[in-house]
Formats: C-alpha cells, sequence, structure tokens
C-alpha cells in the first residue's frame, strides 16, 4: 500500500474556497507515480525508451470537498509487486547509484510531500539493493493477489442483480397484464361477440361498459409498467445520484386492494339498463382474479421492497 501526504495549497482551491474538482486528478497521478517508484519503476526513464502509459479513462466520484490547508491523503491500496513484467523485459534490478525516492516528475510545488510505504502489506525493502533484489527473485514466480477483480466482480455481480430484480418487477407486471387480459377475453361472451362487434363495427353497450373495466386496467397496469423502470434523482451531500427506490409497489398494492374491492361491489350492482349490466359484468371478472393476483402482487411488492432497501 502506497500512500502520499500533502496539504492543500491555495492555488489548489477555487472561488468557493474548496479544491477545484480538476486537481484531483494531479493528486490521482502522484499517487500513480509513487506506486511506479515503489515497484522500482523510473517512469523518466521509461518514457526515454520509448514506453509509454497513455490515460485512457478516468473516473471519480467525489463524496466530499478538501478546502485551503487541509491536509489530504492519497492512497494505492493494492499489492506492491517485487518485479514488474512488460512484454519484453523483466524491470528486477535498482541501479545502486540512484536515489530510490529520487524523480524529476513533480515541479517545486510538491517538494515538501513525502511517501510512505505499508510494511505490512509490501514486500519492499529500503535497505541494500542488492538484498532488495535476491528477494525479488525469489518472489519471481509469486502472483499478485485477486483483490482488484474481486470488488470488480462483486460491483457487478451487484449491478446485475439489481437488474434482475427490477426486470422481476416488470415481468411480474406483464404477467398480471396478460391473464387479465385472458380472462376477460374468455368471460366476455355473456355481454356480446368481440369479433362481431368488429366486423359490424357495432358495440352493443353493454359489451362496450364491460370492455371500458378491462381497457382502463390495462391502462393503468402499461403506466405502472413504465414506472417501475425509472429511478429517483437524489441530492445529497456527495451530489445527485438516481436511486431505485422500489417503484411499483404501490399499484400491486392497488391491483390487489380494487380487485377484491370489485369482488363485493358488483354484488350490489342491478342488471339493467345494458350499460350498468356490461360495467357490473366488468367488475364481477375482475373481482374473481383476486385469488390470483394476490400471489403476483405479493411477488410484485416482495421485489420492489428488495429493489428499495438491498
Amino acid at each position: 500500500m502506497i500512500t502520499i501526504r500533502d496539504k492543500v495549497r491555495f492555488v489548489e482551491t477555487d472561488m468557493m474556497g474548496v479544491v477545484h474538482h480538476a486537481n484531483y486528478l494531479r493528486w490521482f497521478e502522484m499517487g500513480r507515480v509513487a506506486y511506479l517508484r515503489a515497484c522500482g519503476i523510473s517512469l523518466g526513464e521509461l518514457m526515454a525508451d520509448g514506453v509509454i502509459f497513455p490515460i485512457t479513462e478516468v473516473r471519480a466520484k467525489y463524496k466530499n470537498s478538501c478546502t485551503f490547508d487541509d491536509d489530504f491523503e492519497v492512497t494505492y491500496e493494492e499489492y506492491v509487486p517485487n518485479e514488474y513484467r512488460s512484454s519484453n523485459d523483466i524491470y528486477n534490478d535498482y541501479d545502486d547509484d540512484d536515489d530510490y525516492y529520487d524523480d524529476d516528475y513533480y515541479d517545486d510545488d510538491y517538494e515538501d510531500e513525502y511517501y510512505e510505504s505499508d510494511d505490512e502489506n509490501s514486500d519492499y525493502d529500503h535497505t541494500d539493493p542488492d538484498d532488495r533484489t535476491k528477494k525479488k527473485k525469489r518472489r519471481k514466480n509469486s502472483k499478485i493477489p485477486l483483490a482488484a477483480p474481486i470488488r470488480k466482480g462483486g460491483r457487478i455481480l451487484s449491478n446485475i442483480s439489481a437488474s434482475l430484480i427490477r426486470s422481476l418487477t416488470a415481468l411480474l407486471i406483464l404477467a398480471v397484464m396478460i391473464f387479465a387480459s385472458w380472462t376477460f377475453l374468455r368471460a366476455s361472451a355473456p355481454y356480446g361477440d368481440i369479433m362481431e362487434a368488429v366486423n359490424t363495427k357495432t358495440v352493443p353497450l353493454s359489451l362496450a361498459a364491460y370492455l371500458s373495466v378491462a381497457l382502463i386496467f390495462l391502462l393503468s397496469e402499461f403506466i405502472a409498467l413504465l414506472w417501475s423502470m425509472t429511478k429517483v434523482r437524489v441530492r445529497d451531500q456527495w451530489g445527485v445520484h438516481k436511486e431505485d427506490t422500489g417503484r411499483g409497489l404501490n399499484s400491486f398494492l392497488l391491483v390487489f386492494l380494487t380487485s377484491y374491492a370489485a369482488f363485493w361491489i358488483n354484488r350490489f350492482l342491478p342488471e339493467t339498463p345494458d350499460i350498468i349490466y356490461g360495467l357490473k359484468g366488468g367488475l364481477e371478472v375482475y373481482g374473481s382474479m383476486h385469488n390470483v393476483l394476490f400471489g403476483l402482487c405479493a411477488a410484485g411488492i416482495i421485489s420492489c421492497l428488495i429493489r428499495k432497501y438491498l
């Protein structure tokens, strides 16, 4: 583990009195060069030999701010290997005439910074170069721990799990829509023939009222489907980010409660005129689904709670 300690300079702050965001990248670069130095790699010598390290991507999540004269640390927590392998050479020896900490990379602004290596997490020996070389030769075939790949794999699995759970919520809403559509279609015969109404372009009032109940339900579920796949924009001390709050939970509750209410309300409606008869039939069919909807909605509520709290 390599740690760089320094103080925030006035020139690194902006008009709001905090460190300008671009300066954090400069500090990252300080840590990168210090890590290479701890590995026994001279960046200046590599560049002189035509070996360069192009930076293709940089990511930073700003969780807090530094201000003028604050103490800060830049820590590289990865294992410091005893040798550096390139495609052609193994950099395994040091020049006895060179000081290990010499590097012309920094300018005078950084003359007061210092570096330290955690002896418990590093096999680098600050004593005699010959002793260091012998130790590194004994460790020539050692492998670098897989801490970074494991952490990266954990983040990937976490993102995949969150996507799968969000997809499960959407699939349950789709299951409710498909089941309801099939049930409404199967029970529509007493209120009119749908195919005949399409061919004749004449829809009986009872069939129109019946289908209106089904269409209102399916439209609300389609809106809930789109709503469940969105996230909430949250502003906190670390900035603005999107957070999954388990959207879709209320729709599952509403579906079951309205279905159970329809199961009781339809009994009190008269069977005439035709429009009331069709409305009564639609509510009766919708209410008859409450037992199946209970299981689907319970699973949907659980998926939304997992998304919200885990």
